[in-house]
């Protein structure tokens, strides 16, 4: 099950900072810096108006015990999915989960740190060429910072790495949120699948990716 998206491929990343002017354009970072945040997933994003640091990054083996704690904390806080739902999807994602998933595909966790705080990730996996976005998400009290849109501007931009040309997820038809930033992402709604995954409702979602 997933709410979010993912992909990866090997490339030298260097330290970039960008300047977001502006409280629109911190909320809904403009795509024009997609390329810049792709091309250095260690880019520092500069909120002048929230003088904060909004770093997007890969995650590794040292961040997974509290990426797990992060994880949990976000999952058990959404209302859209129920008690069998929650248990099971944070159950997959524990430390020694985290820390493999990361061993076999270093691109395939992407968080985002606020003075060296993780408040948001996004967790993807290689599915035969293209990427299924498993989960994404931010903790409460961060969002509204236009976190979960840099860090899918910066997983979109890293598909080629991976050599795949499409994202495929899914989430909960109640899930307005995740609509929203899904469409204006680019993803397609593909169907709607009643009584599915946890007998829950969910929609299915892909976005091609011009290599």
């Amino acid at each position: 099950m997933s709410i979010g998206v993912s992909v990866v491929r090997e490339q030298q990343f260097s330290a970039q900072t960008l300047v977001v002017r502006g409280q629109d354009n911190t909320r809904n970072p403009p795509l024009r810096i997609a390329s810049d945040i792709i091309g250095n997933p260690l880019t520092t994003i500069k909120t002048i108006n929230m003088k904060e640091n909004i770093i997007i990054k890969r995650a590794t083996k040292d961040d997974c015990k509290t990426l797990a704690n992060v994880i949990e904390t976000v999952v058990q806080a959404i209302p859209y999915y129920n008690d069998l739902a929650k248990q099971s999807e944070i159950a997959k994602f524990q430390t020694s989960d985290l820390i493999s998933k990361i061993e076999a595909d270093k691109h395939s966790v992407i968080i985002a740190t606020i003075n060296d705080e993780i408040v948001g990730f996004c967790m993807t996996r290689f599915d035969d060429y293209i990427i299924l976005l498993e989960w994404f998400g931010v903790l409460e009290t961060h969002r509204g910072k236009g976190i979960a849109n840099l860090l899918l501007t910066a997983l979109n931009e890293t598909i080629s790495i991976r050599q795949c040309h499409k994202i495929w997820c899914d989430c909960r038809t109640s899930n307005k949120a995740s609509i929203h930033i899904l469409t204006n992402h680019g993803f397609k709604q593909l169907v709607t699948i009643l009584n599915h995954w946890y007998k829950q409702d969910f929609i299915l979602w892909e976005k091609e990716i011009n290599r």
